[in-house]
C-alpha cells in the first residue's frame, strides 16, 4: 500500500508540476480580474465659464492583469464646509500638451470611451463639466443675450462712427441696465467655487466586466482664487454679447491623498 501511494503521489506530483504553468496561465487570463491604476500628474484645474464649473485633470492609467474597455469616467466634488456636492461628466479629451498661455490653441476632442492594455499606460488630460449647473449658466446667457439684442436694436450708430464702436459704446451702456447686473449676480450665484477644502473622487467605469474603479484626493482653494473665478462671470456675460476681451480665471490646484 505504501509502494503504490509512493507511485502515485509521485506521479501526481509530476502531472501537477507540468500542469501547473497551464493552470496559472488560464486563471490569469479567464479568472483574475484586472485592475485600472489611476496615478495624476500635474495639478487640478479649477475654472468656470459658459460651459459652466468645470474641473481638468490629467495623469496616467495603468491597467493590471488584463486588457479593460473604459466606458466613462466622472467625478464627485464635496466641500468640506458644508457636504455640498457636486458631480462632473467627462466630456472633453485635451491634446497632450496644455498651452496655458493660449488657451485657445489647445485641440480638443469629445470624450469616448478607449482601451487600457497591461503592455501600455494611457495618458489623459480631460475636461470635467457639472452639466447640471451649465444648463443653469447656459439660461443666463440666453437671458443676456436677449436683452443685448433688444437694447441694440433700440439705437444706431451715429454716420461717422464706426460700427464696432458702436456696439462697444452700446456695451457699456448696456452694463448698467438691469437685466445684465441681475444676471452677472445670478452667475455670480452659480459658481460654488468658494475658498476652502474639496474632496474629489474620480470612479472609472469599466464594460465586460461592468466594473468601477475609485481614487480620492483632496484639493484647497485660497480666498483670492475662488474670488478670481467668481469673477468669470463677467467675461461669460460679456461673451454672450459679443463683446469679448481677456482670458478666463482659474486656479491651480495641488492633489493631497485623503486622509
Amino acid at each position: 500500500m505504501i509502494e503504490l501511494l509512493h507511485t502515485w503521489g509521485a506521479l501526481f506530483l509530476s502531472v501537477l508540476a507540468l500542469a501547473q504553468p497551464w493552470v496559472i496561465t488560464l486563471w490569469r487570463k479567464y479568472f483574475r480580474q484586472g485592475t485600472v491604476d489611476i496615478f495624476p500628474s500635474g495639478q487640478i484645474m479649477v475654472g468656470y465659464s459658459a460651459f459652466g464649473p468645470v474641473l481638468t485633470l490629467s495623469g496616467t492609467l495603468r491597467g493590471l492583469f488584463r486588457d479593460l474597455f473604459v466606458r466613462s469616467i466622472d467625478l464627485t466634488v464635496t466641500r468640506q464646509r458644508d457636504g455640498a456636492k457636486h458631480t462632473f461628466r467627462w466630456t472633453l479629451f485635451r491634446e497632450g500638451a496644455v498651452i496655458i498661455a493660449s488657451p485657445q490653441q489647445t485641440r480638443t476632442e469629445l470624450a469616448s470611451g478607449f482601451m487600457v492594455t497591461t503592455g501600455q499606460p494611457y495618458r489623459y488630460a480631460i475636461d470635467f463639466f457639472d452639466l447640471d449647473t451649465q444648463n443653469d449658466v447656459r439660461k443666463q446667457t440666453v437671458v443676456i443675450q436677449l436683452a443685448w439684442n433688444r437694447f441694440t436694436m433700440a439705437d444706431a450708430p451715429t454716420v461717422d462712427e464706426d460700427f464696432e464702436k458702436y456696439l462697444n459704446r452700446k456695451f457699456f451702456e448696456f452694463i448698467r441696465w438691469f437685466e445684465y447686473t441681475n444676471a452677472i449676480d445670478e452667475l455670480r450665484r452659480l459658481c460654488y467655487w468658494d475658498s476652502g477644502r474639496y474632496t474629489l473622487t474620480m470612479r472609472i467605469k469599466t464594460s465586460r466586466p461592468d466594473r468601477s474603479f475609485c481614487r480620492s484626493w483632496s484639493f484647497e482653494l485660497s480666498t483670492e482664487e475662488a474670488e478670481s473665478i467668481r469673477q468669470n462671470a463677467g467675461k461669460i456675460a460679456s461673451d454672450a454679447c459679443g463683446r469679448s476681451w481677456g482670458q478666463y480665471n482659474a486656479a491651480y490646484a495641488e492633489y493631497s491623498d485623503t486622509e
